[in-house]
């Protein structure tokens, strides 16, 4: 059977999303319009030096951070949506800065044979969720995945009129490694931040 990025991604995006909000809007009471990045947190993300090493003792992959940053891993949650065997599997690995101003999250979920998400598997398998700017990535040795701008309410700045119009914007990465789909997001904004951690990820054997 064909795996379905939408029953993957959909019913753990919502959750995870809701973490990394919580994460950074948990500080700021109902000022959530604050917490999208400003030209001072820009230009504090390219002053960044990633110099702290993070490896997961289960996925094996390994990233490097800057100093004063939490990496923090939150547990998965039994879902009614679709009950599997593989329910309650996976993980959301947190990373953001000591104000909460930055960060990333890093969603692993069970998927399946390894396979490249390219933008026509999206387009098919989720065809509600806009993509714009998708760029083909090499993950490790044949592996292929997907760095894109997304249309996701959960990333607006300000949330009742973004979830009228679906204009929220996030920088994602989706790939499929080892059997597991990793989707790696942050606000548009804090794209460069994405990109920089990205470009240190290994998979250790």
């Amino acid at each position: 059977m064909k795996n379905s990025l939408k029953i993957t991604i959909i019913a753990l995006a919502v959750l995870a999303l809701f973490f990394i909000l919580y994460s950074i809007f948990q500080s700021r009471g109902s000022k959530i319009s604050t917490a999208t990045s400003t030209p001072d947190t820009a230009a504090t993300i390219k002053s960044y030096e990633y110099t702290q090493e993070y490896s997961h003792p289960t996925y094996h992959f390994s990233f490097k951070y800057p100093d004063g940053f939490t990496v923090s891993t939150i547990p998965p949650v039994m879902s009614e949506v679709e009950p599997s065997a593989d329910n309650g599997q996976g993980e959301t690995v947190l990373v953001e800065s000591a104000d909460s101003k930055v960060g990333v999250q890093i969603v692993i979920s069970p998927y399946g044979p390894d396979t490249d998400i390219t933008e026509a598997m999206i387009h098919s398998d989720i065809p509600e969720l806009k993509i714009s700017d998708a760029q083909e990535l090499l993950i490790g040795e044949g592996r292929k995945g997907l760095a894109f701008m997304s249309d996701n309410p959960a990333f607006c700045a300000s949330p009742e009129p973004c979830a009228e119009e679906g204009n929220g914007k996030a920088r994602e990465v989706w790939f499929v490694f080892g059997g597991n789909l990793y989707q790696i997001s942050t606000y548009a904004e804090q794209d460069e931040f994405l990109k920089r951690l990205f470009g240190t990820w290994q998979f250790k054997q």
